[in-house]
């Protein structure tokens, strides 16, 4: 069978394992510029047969992508390459640190950051909720000064910021959607006797708006250029499409909510190179 693009690569015995060992070589081409068969052999555990097929396989499909040079010994990546995998900067970081050190590949560390999480027979009864179309009756301890109180919600969604995750749902008392910190809910009841309200009448969560960052006016010209770069911003503008009920995580997040609250978009602090263009827009997102 001569395989010479991806679709016949699916229709092969094996095909995930495959492609799986494609993508992984193809990797190595694009980030590292060079492929030896034993760093197949390594990473993956095949025979050297193996290891030699799956490169001619991959240039079955990609012939223009890399040359075997017989001076090194080993496939170099070509001036012409083009990916036939997802190879963004984010996903080779997110898998470099799980790779053996003998192959050299370089790592990526993550600073750890504290965040509150979820417990899991929380996320259970939630998950359930969702899937059942079923409300659910919470025991929830405000961060206010009273105590504990029971209501109905109908999650609709779980979101993940930078600091905690929150629940995103219709608040069957208040008849409003609103954001919930799931490890305050201390205790959970099933009901039935009440109907379901998902997120298509969820404005704010369907209404999508741009968050415009620009380099700070605060910083010289020179800095202003560098950080443009930095963010790889398009005619001085980095544009960050959001969920109107989550705006207010975006700036929280880069230190910038002040600068939307209270100084018409510039940062407070002259460390933060960034501004918000769009800060009239976006105020009454991030009220307190």
């Amino acid at each position: 069978m001569s395989i010479t693009n991806l679709d016949d690569l699916k229709r092969m015995r094996n095909s995930s394992a495959i492609q799986q060992r494609l993508e992984w070589l193809e990797s190595r081409i694009f980030w590292i510029g060079e492929l030896k068969r034993k760093d197949l052999i390594d990473n993956f555990g095949i025979s050297i047969q193996q290891a030699t097929s799956d490169i001619r396989l991959y240039q079955s499909i990609a012939p223009d992508n890399l040359k075997y040079d017989g001076n090194v010994k080993r496939y170099l990546k070509t001036e012409s390459a083009i990916p036939i995998f997802n190879q963004s900067p984010e996903k080779w970081l997110s898998v470099s640190h799980q790779e053996s050190k003998a192959l050299r590949t370089i790592q990526c560390v993550k600073v750890n950051v504290i965040r509150s999480n979820i417990q899991a027979d929380i996320l259970m009864n939630i998950s359930r909720a969702y899937y059942k179309c079923q409300p659910i009756s919470i025991l929830y301890q405000s961060s206010q000064k009273e105590p504990p109180k029971w209501f109905t919600i109908c999650p609709h969604s779980i979101v993940e910021t930078s600091i905690r995750l929150h629940i995103r749902g219709w608040h069957i008392e208040k008849r409003k959607y609103c954001d919930i910190v799931p490890n305050r809910i201390i205790e959970i009841r099933n009901i039935s006797h009440t109907e379901w309200v998902g997120p298509e009448a969820d404005i704010e969560w369907n209404t999508f708006i741009d968050i415009e960052l620009i380099p700070s006016r605060q910083k010289m010209e020179f800095q202003r250029q560098v950080i443009e770069r930095d963010y790889k911003m398009a005619d001085g503008v980095l544009k960050i499409s959001t969920r109107a009920c989550l705006i207010y995580y975006q700036p929280s997040a880069m230190y910038l909510v002040d600068a939307v609250r209270e100084h018409q978009g510039e940062p407070p602090e002259h460390n933060i190179g960034l501004a918000v263009k769009n800060w009239q827009e976006l105020i009454k997102y991030v009220k307190d």
